[in-house]
């Protein structure tokens, strides 16, 4: 019994490492970027990109990428102090 709530008090108590992954996971995407992109984004569904509003979203689609990417992989390196998969992580 005691080693069962060893085990449980280190799960309910993020390391210091834990804690460090989830402060830069939980930090989110710059929202006026997003607002843009979803601007664009639109113009560009309904056809009225112009050409320099198109390299904008482009900048901008390639920085959202770059994000993303680098969250999957601190969710990645969660999954491994956590000692479980990627997909557990994320849920």
């Amino acid at each position: 019994m005691n080693k069962m709530r060893a085990k449980q008090s280190k799960k309910s108590t993020p390391s210091k490492k834990e804690m460090t992954l989830l402060e830069k996971i939980n930090k989110g995407f710059p929202n006026k970027k997003w607002q843009r992109l979803q601007q664009l984004d639109q113009k560009m569904e309904a056809g009225s990109l112009g050409v320099t509003e198109y390299a904008e979203l482009s900048a901008l689609t390639e920085t959202y990428e770059k994000y993303s990417i680098k969250r999957i992989r601190l969710l990645k390196k969660l999954a491994i102090i956590r000692n479980t998969t990627l997909e557990e992580v994320m849920h």
